[in-house]
């Protein structure tokens, strides 16, 4: 069971980001992403999601020199239905940039899988086939995804992943899925999100608060009112609402890992000034200072990181109890650390072997 490189199991600790950072906006000199990258590690991070386009280059780059496995994203599936609630573009034109997007990053050792869209921009699951397909046609070693559980019982998407992807769901969503779907691969392609700024305003927050899961989303002075609300986010128990919501998908050994929501503070979908900017972030905030979680993070994951290294490997694929297919190519190497919980999975190189048809 599990995301094996070299024989060896390891549990994906990633992290989910937006290109932009800052004060520089959409365009980040390539200082900034190596910056990134670097804090990743720091934490024990062995992979990165680029949420939610095909990301600036250097990105991917870098992942590749520090041995970080990338989850590459496209935006949605078109339709009049993606990302944000429409998209002017068609299916057949969404999957073209899926295929250039694939064309694009395919020699980069370091992307172990396709994502095709995220959460509501994946509601057009119709879309799915032709996706895999357009992926499958310009690279056969990788598996594909989405960041997002379709629809009904047997959601129709289901059919065309290699691994099924969940954006920010609970344990008991993650078990009755495995319950249905034993063999099929699952990894929480986004968790989290608990909200917290670098230390404490007591002018604009003169009570930090005790919060427990939803709760940490509320405002610490106007109840999560978003009319009302000044911005300021703090309590005084974030690693408590990041320990549970984590622990809701890397505590399940069917679970090949978790993505958490995100690295870093970003710019948008803030609440109002004087925020501008949404303040999720686990390990900096909006200027690349440490926040409380940082410290978290490396306690929690650098300990049992894996050491990722850019040579030539053997991968394998394995589901549960059955055999494995393995193939050679280009992916970083990795070692598991012996404390981590096991994962139900894959390996990044062998989908194009993965038994679709049986299921």
């Amino acid at each position: 069971m599990g995301l094996h490189i070299n024989d060896d199991q390891v549990k994906v600790r990633g992290f989910c980001d937006h290109s932009n950072w800052g004060g520089v906006g959409n365009a980040v000199p390539d200082r900034i992403n190596f910056f990134r990258a670097q804090m990743l590690r720091s934490v024990g991070g062995n992979a990165w999601r680029m949420a939610h386009n095909p990301p600036i280059p250097a990105r991917i780059d870098f992942a590749d020199r520090l041995g970080v496995l990338i989850m590459d994203e496209n935006r949605d599936y078109g339709g009049h239905r993606g990302q944000g609630g429409y998209t002017a573009e068609t299916v057949a034109q969404e999957t073209i940039d899926m295929g250039d997007m694939v064309q694009r990053d395919r020699a980069h050792p370091s992307v172990f899988i396709w994502s095709f869209c995220n959460e509501v921009g994946c509601d057009n699951e119709t879309a799915a086939a032709a996706f895999r397909n357009i992926s499958y046609f310009y690279d056969g070693t990788r598996g594909v995804t989405q960041n997002h559980l379709g629809a009904g019982r047997l959601p129709i998407s289901e059919k065309s992943l290699d691994v099924q992807g969940f954006s920010h769901k609970s344990g008991s969503t993650f078990d009755t899925f495995h319950s249905k779907f034993k063999t099929e691969p699952m990894m929480a392609t986004e968790c989290c999100s608990c909200l917290s700024q670098r230390g404490e305003d007591y002018d604009a927050c003169p009570v930090p608060r005790t919060c427990v899961g939803s709760s940490c989303h509320v405002d610490c002075a106007h109840d999560g009112k978003a009319e009302e609300s000044n911005g300021t986010f703090y309590n005084n128990e974030i690693s408590t609402c990041t320990a549970m919501q984590v622990n809701e998908s890397d505590s399940r050994e069917f679970v090949a890992g978790t993505f958490v929501w995100s690295g870093f503070d970003y710019l948008g979908e803030a609440r109002g000034w004087p925020q501008t900017v949404k303040p999720r972030g686990v390990i900096t905030d909006i200027a690349g200072f440490p926040k409380e979680t940082y410290y978290w993070f490396r306690a929690v994951r650098l300990s049992c990181s894996a050491r990722l290294r850019p040579f030539r490997n053997r991968v394998s694929l394995v589901a549960n109890s059955g055999g494995s297919r393995t193939l050679t190519r280009r992916t970083p190497a990795a070692r598991r650390c012996p404390s981590t919980p096991r994962s139900s999975s894959w390996t990044p190189g062998a989908w194009a072997s993965w038994p679709t048809a049986a299921r």
